[in-house]
This record gives structure tokens, sequence and C-alpha cells, in this order.
């Protein structure tokens, strides 16, 4: 008597077989016929009267499906337009400038932290702090910024509330800069994860980070295509490694993984799934609908600076959200795949 389209479970304790329930669903009009597999024998045969009980369960019919979406729509969730966001439309989590902006985000995501990652903001270093950021989620660490050959006094106050007693500091940060932080802040343990170029850098990352699910594989100057990958990095446990300035890449390929860039950037490597679109922008998106996300918390950074998302990754990461990046900021411009109204939005730094 079920309703067309019902899930019907059959489920029979019989002995000395065991026995396997199968679901079916049933057709627009009757009969229907419901089989149990045996491992030994059928029920509707020689063991019929050996079960000891037989279990009907009928479920409602599951709901049809959704109707074919309609251009820029995914799965259910709407894009900019639709949305009508502005920059009102986001929480800021910024400061005055990219270290500050770096404090504002551990502030938001960590009541307490005994390690921090303290990485260099500089433009031609933000593939060492890419690096670090499946290591922050590993070490449950906010990610810091480090400028210049003295902290930040909001740095130094930062390690303090968080009851910070260790940094690892990745990167080409200013050996007087590590020192003055080790006598601002007594009984800080300092651990220096520096290579002699980003390639060396990441590899000593790689090798402190436990149990790796695989490597994504970005170009060498790559550093938006890392920034956009990095808060699923972090969620998942891969590493991200640059490749050589060729496109050849010198890491080890055993676990398999992704490749970011088109082929200029990063050449094939066999097990290696490529994402990529035609610029930054756009391989945003082919990750966000390649990957795996969570949209209950969406954060968005300008495409073109970059060290706000950066620093944002670990946060990102806490959650599996993406990080959007947008040209010049400008959420109008931006691509909201996978965004509903019931999302929480945020904007790191400062514009």
């Amino acid at each position: 008597a079920a309703p067309p389209g019902a899930r019907i479970t059959v489920s029979a304790l019989c002995q000395p077989w065991r026995a396997m329930a199968t679901e079916v669903r049933t057709r627009s009009a009757p009969p229907i016929l419901l089989k149990l597999s045996l491992l030994r024998l059928s029920v509707f045969g020689a063991a019929r009267g050996v079960c000891g009980s037989v279990t009907v369960t009928v479920t409602a019919a599951p709901p049809p499906p959704p109707p074919p979406l309609a251009a820029g729509r995914r799965g259910g969730v709407t894009g900019s337009t639709a949305l009508n966001l502005s920059k009102d439309s986001f929480s800021k989590i910024g400061g005055a400038d990219r270290v500050l902006t770096s404090v504002a985000i551990a502030r938001q995501g960590w009541q307490s932290a005994e390690t921090v990652i303290l990485a260099p903001g500089g433009a031609a270093n933000l593939v060492d702090a890419l690096a670090a950021a499946p290591l922050a989620s590993q070490e449950n660490a906010p990610l810091l910024i480090g400028w210049g050959d003295r902290p930040d006094p909001a740095v130094v106050a930062e390690l303090n509330r968080l009851g910070a007693k260790k940094i690892i500091a990745v990167g080409a940060l200013n050996p007087n800069l590590i020192n003055a932080l080790k006598a601002q802040v007594p009984g800080l343990e300092v651990e220096e994860l520096r290579g002699a170029n980003r390639l060396a850098t990441a590899l000593l990352v790689g090798q402190k980070t436990r149990n790796p699910a695989g490597v994504i594989v970005v170009g060498y100057d790559a550093v938006a295509d890392a920034v956009s990958i990095a808060p699923w990095a972090a969620a998942n446990n891969y590493l991200i490694q640059p490749a050589n300035a060729d496109g050849t890449f010198s890491g080890d390929a055993s676990l398999g993984g992704y490749i970011l860039g088109g082929p200029t950037l990063v050449r094939d490597i066999p097990g290696f799934t490529r994402i990529y679109g035609a610029d930054r922008y756009e391989t945003n998106k082919a990750i966000r609908r390649t990957l795996n996300f969570e949209y209950e918390n969406v954060y968005t950074a300008d495409g073109q600076t970059l060290v706000d998302a950066l620093t944002g990754a670990a946060l990102a990461a806490r959650t599996h959200s993406p990080i959007i990046l947008l040209p010049e900021n400008d959420p109008a411009r931006g691509d909201f795949t996978g965004v509903t109204e019931q999302s929480k939005l945020y904007a790191f730094g400062n514009r």
C-alpha cells in the first residue's frame, strides 16, 4: 500500500544465514516485487519459514528534483546580482595596515593560542606565508604578519593576549625582528622555518606538516592562485608548494593532488588534477566550483594586494569557508556563486 515513489526497506533476521536489506522504490503502479538477498538461500524459496522476523519500513517519497538552474545559479545558491551586495553587506575585519589586519583576524578567530605563525608581509615573500596555511591549521594557530626590523606593538600585545608560548617564524623575516620579539615576550620559544629560497622554505614547512593528504602545486609567482586555495588546503591538510620558475615540479608528487594555473605556469604532473581560469578571478571561481566549501561564513579580500587574504586563510579554514577575491575590492564585480541570503559575509582589510 506504499504510495508511488516511497522508499521501502525490507530486513530479515535469518539463521544461520546473514541477510542483507534491499531498498527499492515503488513504480507508478503496482505490483512491486520485494526481494531480500541472502548469502546462501533466497527468502522466497527454500529459506521460507527460516527467518524469525521480517521488518518492512516505508518512508515518504523523496522530493522532486529541482528545476533546471538559471544562468548564474549553482546548486540552489545565488550569484551576486540577485543578492544585490554592496560594501555595507560585509562585516569588516581589518586594521590600518596589513600588520594590524592580521591582528584583527587573530582576534576574530582565536581567544587563545599556544602557537602563532609569523610570516613576512612583503610582496616578494607572500609565497612563504601561503605555504604556512596548512601548518597554521594543524597547530590551530593564527597567522600574524612581521614587518621590518622591529615588532609592531600590536603584535606584541596580541601575543600576550593569546598567551602564546611559541612562534613558528616562516620565511624571510628580519633576524632583528625575531630577536626583539624574544626580548619583549619573556619565555617565548621561536622556531624558524627559512630556506635558501621559496622552494626550500615550502619544503621545510611541508616536513613539519603531519600526514599531508596531498599536494597543491602553484606557479612560481602565482600568489593569487595560492591565496584562493589556501583555506581549502589548510582545512584538508594539503601542502602548498610552488613549481620551479620553468614550470617543472621538484617536490614529492607521490601523494597526488592539484595543479593551479595553466601549463605555462605549471607543467603536467601525473596523478594531479589541474584547476585554472583565464585570470586570478576566474581561477578563484574555478576552485570554488571544483572543491567543497561551506558557505555559512564567506570571506572576501582585495584581489590585488592579496596579503589580507593570506592572513585570513587560517581563519577561513576553521569553518571550511572560501575567500572570494574581488577586483578593486568591489563586491559588484565579484562572483558570489555559492553564497545565499543566510551566509554571513566578511571583508578582510581596511578598504
